[in-house]
């Protein structure tokens, strides 16, 4: 099913205006002049694509026809993709050995998508007991996947930062290699910046006292890690004059619209709230409402039997909090962004029974 399911991402080419962005930033890390970047972008855009995809990229509204004539216009939207250093860099390494930008996003990410089905498979066959949470954690996961395959979003940097997360958490949560668990959260945190919130609840567990299925994070890892992580932060956002982790959430501080871009505005309370409130409704559609649920059944059963430091207790907690947290930051619940919170919490229900332990 995982290599069916690749497959058929494999023929799921739809182009959105995200690829251009991904593009630029490509052509710009290898050097390229704002016009040439713009003249590029659009060149391989009537290259690749269907004639009737590169005319609603073009004149699907002013904001869009103003980016098809104006270079400066255009590169004044590059910010909003610039934190992406792994995936961007990955596209221009490809560019090296000849591979069209647009082209390149779409191997990166069809790469990408392989490994996170990796990632998802190891999970799976980690524990081959056959209870009834084992069926439904690898059914709920199963769910998690037809979401997030359903978005058809080939050319973003969601499929490299969600198989990050998935291997680095399974490394840390089911082996001894912490290490490398600790290095490839942070190597996420490089295709994706706001991940933070999930990777940040994720180590903090790990460092508590006891705590379950995960060797136990010394306070020195736990330091040098949370140090790593805020400069790769920095680096992917400040050092590459990006637009910080959460700027572009819901477009709600940035109106990305406007030409030439604003500068951020200060937080306003009052706008976050007023935004918060009206994305609720959003937690009653299918994909929110099957993970929250679960996840929430899954951490009430650990606790009820006391076991709520096991790993699949402790996990549906991570991911309960952790999904709370980026709401406040970002009131929205896009399946291809918040795929790696509903795995971690579909696994949860695998592990719901288990006890303490330290696998090898």
């Amino acid at each position: 099913m995982f290599l069916l399911l690749a497959f058929f991402w494999l023929d799921e080419r739809k182009v959105e205006w995200d690829l251009l962005g991904y593009s630029a930033c490509a052509m710009e890390l290898r050097g390229a002049t704002p016009e040439a970047v713009h003249a590029g972008v659009y060149q391989e855009l009537d290259g690749r694509v269907s004639a009737e995809d590169a005319e609603l990229l073009r004149t699907k509204n002013a904001y869009r026809v103003r980016l098809a004539v104006d270079p400066e216009a255009f590169a004044a939207q590059l910010p909003f993709y610039r934190g992406r250093v792994l995936y961007i860099g990955l596209i221009a390494a490809l560019g090296g050995l000849g591979c069209s930008p647009i082209d390149g996003a779409f191997y990166v990410s069809w790469l990408s998508g392989l490994l996170l089905l990796a990632a998802c498979a190891r999970w799976l066959a980690r524990r081959g007991h056959g209870s009834w949470e084992w069926v439904l954690g690898n059914l709920l996961l199963l769910v998690a996947l037809g979401f997030f395959f359903g978005e058809h979003t080939l050319a973003t940097a969601d499929a490299l930062a969600a198989a990050l997360i998935l291997w680095g958490a399974f490394f840390l949560l089911e082996t001894r290699r912490t290490r490398l668990g600790l290095v490839l959260l942070g190597l996420s945190l490089t295709a994706r910046t706001d991940h933070i919130v999930l990777i940040a609840a994720l180590v903090a567990w790990c460092a508590l006292p006891g705590a379950a299925a995960a060797p136990r994070i010394s306070r020195r890892a736990l330091v040098t890690s949370a140090g790593a992580y805020f400069v790769l932060i920095l680096g992917c956002t400040v050092g590459r004059e990006a637009y910080g982790p959460w700027t572009v959430f819901q477009h709600t501080f940035v109106d990305y619209m406007s030409l030439p871009a604003t500068e951020t505005p200060p937080f306003d309370p009052v706008i976050w709230l007023d935004q918060s409130l009206r994305s609720l409704p959003k937690f009653k559609s299918s994909a929110p409402l099957i993970f929250l649920v679960s996840t929430l059944a899954a951490a009430v059963i650990g606790w009820r039997r006391g076991k709520w430091r096991a790993g699949g207790t402790g996990l549906a907690f991570v991911a309960l909090l952790a999904t709370l947290i980026h709401f406040a930051f970002f009131p929205a619940l896009w399946p291809r962004l918040m795929f790696p919170y509903w795995a971690l919490g579909a696994l949860a229900w695998r592990g719901a029974h288990d006890s303490p332990q330290e696998n090898p």
